[in-house]
């Protein structure tokens, strides 16, 4: 599992939502771009998410590059 900081992204604002929590973003991950994660607060850390690379190199390089989309 990978863990991904995003302290920087907490309070801003993606298309209409504001995203304050990591929830929000994992919600937007899965309901905007089809990518599952887990939020870091269910892991005791509420400026991260949970990421598993345990799957296909092609689809772990569609999912970073998503998230990647997702933050720009």
């Amino acid at each position: 599992y990978g863990f991904i900081r995003i302290e920087g992204l907490l309070g801003k604002k993606h298309g209409d939502k504001v995203i304050n929590t990591p929830t929000d973003f994992v919600t937007l991950l899965l309901e905007k771009y089809d990518v599952a994660a887990v939020q870091g607060e269910a892991f005791g850390d509420d400026k991260a998410f949970r990421i598993s690379y345990a799957l296909a190199t092609e689809d772990l390089k569609k999912g970073l590059a998503r998230i990647t989309e997702a933050v720009k």
